[in-house]
């Protein structure tokens, strides 16, 4: 008899565990209310998390489909990925100081709804720490606080595969696994969170996380945020060629040059203490 008891309770542990995790897709923010947990409000054991660019906020200029694209068009042209990487980055970074985020659909309201109901806040974003207090400004302009309910208040700066940092309720992890650098943000800032439930764009980035959480036995409920998906389709190269140059000739920088390998290497050099996210 004991040992049909030992039996059913492994079955029901193996079932349990193994109903931790779901991925569903949806294009509006607020479906994740329902998988928050009342009991858990005002305390740390569920924490809501949000990749900014193309789920919670984005650009007039779509940067972020950009950049890999652009990366590529380099690479034809001749130059090493790394120049090419190196180039695009460092105008993307440039250009960061002259953009405005824009709120996506309801997200500026569902945060503050979140933040008053006493839940754990924070943001996921593959941007790099260069553009840290930038991004942390874009959102103040916008009158976006991800501090006010952020699992921590002090800011954290640590090593993964390559340095993250969490700053004002945001963990910039450039071109680190998501899933890695917010488990060891984690550990670091002492959180064992019950559940985590996690809002991106890329499905691989859910998948990233739920990997980890997973192994550590942590419920997680990630949606893909479909909203973007018609306008990131639609993206003409071209066209935001286009608006980059127009900007470029407002703000006075100088046409794009294909960069030698010598000045590539050069800001190589003074970026490679922090890889850089080629997507966000």
């Amino acid at each position: 008899m004991n040992k049909i008891i030992r039996q059913i309770l492994c079955l029901l542990l193996f079932a349990h565990v193994h109903t931790l995790a779901i991925i569903f897709e949806s294009n509006n923010l607020q479906d994740i209310s329902k998988y928050i947990d009342k009991k858990s409000k005002g305390t740390q054991e569920t924490i809501v998390i949000f990749d900014i660019d193309h789920t919670i906020a984005e650009l007039p200029i779509d940067l972020d489909t950009w950049i890999p694209n652009n990366i590529a068009r380099l690479q034809q042209k001749g130059l090493s990925k790394e120049d090419a990487v190196s180039f695009t980055l460092n105008l993307y970074f440039t250009l960061q100081n002259f953009l405005e985020l824009t709120p996506i659909g309801n997200s500026c309201e569902l945060i503050k709804k979140l933040q008053k109901q006493n839940i754990p806040v924070m943001a996921l974003t593959n941007r790099s720490i260069v553009v840290a207090k930038r991004t942390i400004s874009q959102f103040s302009q916008k009158d976006i606080d991800l501090s006010i309910k952020s699992p921590i208040k002090k800011t954290l700066e640590f090593p993964v595969t390559y340095n993250c940092r969490f700053s004002h309720g945001i963990l910039f992890v450039a071109s680190n696994d998501k899933g890695r650098a917010l488990f060891a943000f984690f550990e670091k800032a002492h959180i064992k969170p019950k559940k985590i439930i996690f809002v991106d764009d890329k499905e691989k980035y859910l998948i990233s996380v739920e990997k980890e959480a997973k192994k550590r036995n942590i419920e997680f409920v990630g949606m893909r945020f479909s909203l973007q998906d018609k306008k990131k389709k639609a993206f003409d190269f071209d066209k935001v060629e286009q608006q980059i140059c127009d900007l470029k000739a407002k703000i006075g920088i100088d046409p794009i040059q294909i960069a030698s390998k010598k000045s590539a290497k050069i800001k190589t050099t003074k970026i490679a203490s922090n890889k850089f996210a080629v997507g966000t």
